[in-house]
């Protein structure tokens, strides 16, 4: 929560707070994807560093690089390079499937799309036969994002 300088006009306070209602809103609404891009650039340099502390101790030359503390900061360095990384979306490779024991080509939709999120319909090329149930599949956070 940004809060009002506290000058004696108090207009530094106001604009810094103008400026900041007019990142990443909409009529009100909080846009998470400049805020999420921002983070990014932020941590770019941080990421750098991590990458170069992670080789310094990683290199074999360095006689701390054989230490429990030069050990300790290639994990730690790794960890935080992987956290701020940003990773492809995978595909989900479905292209076939079996239906009453016939094998079907499946053809991968996008229905609707935003930054954070898609729904994707996989549609089964054959004619509709019967009261098929649909089927929701939420993809889980660890892989498909």
């Amino acid at each position: 929560m940004l809060r009002r300088n506290m000058t004696r006009d108090g207009a530094a306070g106001d604009r810094l707070r103008s400026a900041a209602g007019h990142l990443g809103t909409t009529k009100g609404r909080v846009l998470l994807y400049p805020i999420y891009e921002l983070n990014h650039a932020i941590m770019t340099p941080y990421r750098a560093a991590a990458d170069l502390t992670r080789l310094y101790y990683k290199n074999p030359l360095n006689p701390l690089s054989h230490t429990p503390f030069g050990k300790q900061m290639v994990a730690g360095a790794e960890v935080f390079e992987r956290l701020t990384r940003r990773y492809g979306k995978p595909a989900f490779d479905i292209d076939r499937t079996v239906v009453g024991g016939r094998e079907v080509a499946v053809t991968e939709e996008v229905t609707w799309e935003r930054p954070f999120g898609r729904i994707v319909h996989f549609d089964k090329r054959m004619p509709r036969r019967g009261n098929q149930p649909n089927v929701l599949i939420v993809a889980p956070m660890s892989g498909h994002y």
